[in-house]
């Protein structure tokens, strides 16, 4: 008999399996009246009994496992990966609200509540993580406030955006290809440049209002 604990080689492993293999070979009705036990228990008051205790456990500890609260280490060490995802998305500080969005936010709550800000969406396909302004994740409906600036409307394509340090084409391409990609993940996107909710946000509204009804 093997001691609890021993390593044992491969050697010896080796020669455990074959001699295994060869008993039940040889004598083949161990298997068949091994089948018969566990059906005889499994079929008695006794041996139901006995299952349904163990897997009442079971479920109790998964219960408690459930409901353990996060140690302050556990809470520590979500709050460090958040600030480096934050930081790998936006290396020049926390991403914030800018005034036109809170003022679109303001103005489409009076509507439809349905809509979360400052929501992240993967998309497996290139790799990013993606932060949407307003988002409706059971209507699937992603709206983006873009500013002329920061997504370079009106420039040159080989203009480099101040801290992005990227070129316009780059901005808009990058634009272009995640309204494809959220198309494709089932979303209807819409995005509305800055000038468009201060000169006339009742007309921004009611487009999204079209999409929801």
């Amino acid at each position: 008999m093997v001691r609890k604990g021993t390593t044992l080689s491969q050697e010896t492993k080796d020669a455990i399996s074959k001699s295994v293999k060869q008993a039940f070979k040889e004598h083949p009705e161990i298997i068949t009246n091994g089948v018969k036990k566990w059906k005889k228990f499994f079929n008695t008051e006794k041996g139901k009994k006995g299952w349904q205790q163990t897997n009442k456990k079971r479920s109790d500890s998964a219960i408690g496992k459930k409901k353990k609260p996060f140690t302050e280490e556990h809470k520590k060490n979500i709050s460090l990966a958040t600030k480096r995802q934050y930081k790998i998305m936006f290396p020049w500080g926390r991403r914030k609200s800018s005034k036109v969005h809170l003022k679109f936010k303001k103005e489409l709550k009076k509507f439809c509540k349905c809509f979360k800000s400052e929501q992240f969406i993967r998309l497996a396909d290139i790799q990013k993580w993606v932060c949407i302004d307003e988002l409706d994740r059971k209507n699937k409906i992603a709206i983006f406030v873009d500013g002329e600036h920061w997504h370079a409307r009106n420039y040159k394509d080989d203009y480099i955006v101040p801290l992005i340090n990227k070129s316009s084409k780059e901005v808009r391409d990058y634009d272009k290809l995640v309204t494809e990609k959220l198309v494709i993940k089932g979303y209807k996107v819409l995005r509305f440049w800055d000038s468009e909710i201060h000169n006339d946000i009742d007309d921004c509204v009611k487009r999204v209002l079209k999409v929801t009804n």
